[in-house]
């Protein structure tokens, strides 16, 4: 009689990498310079990454592309992001 292996279905090992889907600068399809950020995602490589934009915004490779950035990257967006939400804040509170 054998006997069944049961295996994982993630590998834990596997470092998660970081990925951002961004827009092209120009709607023109064939000028895919970067444009501005969408979302930042983690996934094993860029397959991966790619098969999930594809669930949520499935024509995003009309309008832009999935491309692999560093921890670094992520943190000085997210501060960027973090400064202009606090200067909407200031500047609606000024228009009450």
């Amino acid at each position: 009689m054998a006997i069944q292996q049961n295996l994982p279905l993630e590998d834990e090992s596997i470092q998660l990498g970081f990925f951002e889907l961004y827009e092209y600068k120009d709607s023109d399809r064939y000028k895919r310079e970067y444009g501005k950020h969408v979302v930042f995602l983690r996934a094993r490589d860029l397959n991966h990454a790619e098969d999930m934009v594809k669930e949520k915004y499935n024509l995003y490779w009309f309008r832009g592309c999935v491309r692999e950035v560093n921890q670094k990257y992520v943190e000085e967006i997210h501060d960027q992001l973090k400064r202009q939400l606090h200067y909407c804040r200031r500047a609606l509170r000024m228009s009450l």
